[in-house]
């Protein structure tokens, strides 16, 4: 994640609208340290437009889009090892370059974005191949759950070292040590890591065979034929795609445009717009594994219905959620405004933990085939959210800014509502075979 998030904090300083954004008239900006903006680490600027910088934060997602469901078929064959490695590499190089492209212009840093994400686009499908080899059958939730929070603890780390690394060293600098780190940890990764048990090279031998045994007799997702048809028909799949889009056109706003509005409005310096933009995150990392042994919690000892607690979770977090970031816009407070936007954030992060798991409720045999289909759908918001933003608030004030919360609040409680209506939390028609 440091490696997609970072740019959302360097270009608050890459454009020459930084030091002249003439902040909002009235707005309470005595939390804000004015005179330490002398002191910021003087590095190139660029005349790029609102619409331009849209489309620099959105070119990740247009090539994240591209393989998802390709990706999880060649790592449920291959193994998920070379992938993940070679995504987390395969981006840092980029990232490495972007100083370099951003003298030559826009549509440099553009194509290195879309590289980027067309690399990375592997990961996450390739991640479920390599738990479907090592997660235990009962210990699946909690591990899923653990490793999928570390997006969010990704970029609550990334943000603020991105804005310290900008206001000391400079912007090209937060591109440079990020790639770099990727470039090591992937080259860590190879050296560590297995697709499978078997030839992991310093697990115990108890261990091996308690993860081997307890993974026996599971359905391979590539025996028989795939219901396509089915499975895009289904109401309870289109729920779990909608709600996870009302989620991720959140997530991606906070990922892309929160810097942007700390800046505008806030008219926080770089390193006060790193630090606060990843207070909501970690508090989401936190939330997401409280959230999934709250759930199994409530299903084991409290005799819930599985279907009402995947509702209660995803339901109320986006309820939540988009009542308390329709509500920052008119919050004049700078503690108020991080506090709303880390409860948004956080009740997002808790609906988004209980749609992964609700994928399996549907089908254990397909669930990885219907992740990829729902991943790439709500990806969309990351390509059109910061274009879209970036054109509605060209004149930085707060009334556009009200409308940007007021619309992603809006999508929020509508796709809580289709969820309401439509989910599901047992296994399907088209998948009861697997049973």
């Amino acid at each position: 994640m440091s490696l997609c998030v970072n740019i959302s904090i360097a270009i608050v300083v890459m454009v020459n609208n930084y030091v002249s954004s003439p902040g909002i008239s009235g707005f309470n900006q005595t939390h804000s340290n004015f005179t330490s903006q002398h002191n910021l680490k003087q590095d190139k600027v660029y005349d790029w437009s609102p619409d331009t910088q849209g489309w620099i934060l959105s070119a990740f997602y247009y090539g994240y889009s591209v393989f998802q469901i390709a990706s999880g078929f060649v790592a449920d064959r291959v193994g998920g090892k070379l992938l993940v490695g070679g995504g987390v590499l395969g981006s840092a190089v980029p990232t490495l370059l972007i100083p370099l492209a951003a003298d030559l212009g826009a549509s440099y840093v553009i194509a290195l974005r879309v590289l980027a994400g067309l690399v990375e686009s592997s990961i996450l499908p390739a991640i479920s191949a390599v738990w479907s080899e090592w997660a235990p059958t009962l210990e699946r939730s909690r591990l899923l759950g653990i490793v999928y929070s570390g997006m969010y603890f990704g970029i609550f780390i990334s943000l603020p070292i991105s804005g310290a690394i900008c206001y000391h060293v400079g912007w090209a600098y937060s591109f440079y040590i990020i790639g770099a780190c990727g470039v090591v940890w992937s080259l860590l990764w190879f050296w560590i890591a297995s697709d499978r048990p078997e030839t992991h090279r310093s697990i115990s031998a108890a261990e091996r065979e308690y993860i081997i045994a307890s993974l026996r007799g599971q359905v391979s997702p590539h025996e028989g034929d795939i219901p396509w048809l089915s499975i895009m028909k289904s109401a309870a799949v289109w729920a779990i795609i909608i709600s996870y889009w009302g989620c991720d056109t959140f997530h991606y706003f906070l990922t892309t445009m929160l810097p942007t509005y700390m800046e505008e409005i806030l008219r926080f310096d770089i390193q006060q717009t790193g630090l606060s933009s990843s207070i909501p995150f970690i508090a989401s990392w936190l939330l997401v594994i409280f959230g999934g042994e709250l759930a199994d919690y409530l299903i084991k000892s409290q005799n819930f219905s599985t279907l009402a607690v995947r509702k209660g979770c995803i339901v109320s977090g986006l309820w939540i959620s988009g009542i308390f970031i329709a509500v920052t816009g008119y919050v004049e407070d700078y503690k108020l405004t991080v506090a709303f936007v880390t409860i948004s954030t956080a009740t997002s992060a808790i609906s988004e933990s209980a749609i992964y798991v609700n994928c399996l409720d549907l089908t254990l045999k397909y669930s990885g085939i219907i992740f990829g289909i729902t991943n790439t759908i709500s990806i969309t918001p990351g390509m059109l959210w910061p274009v879209i933003v970036k054109h509605v608030t060209q004149n930085h004030t707060i009334e556009e800014w009200r409308t940007v919360f007021g619309v992603i609040a809006a999508l929020n409680v509508l796709c809580s509502l289709i969820y309401a209506i439509f989910g599901k939390a047992e296994t399907q028609p088209w998948a009861a075979e697997e049973n």
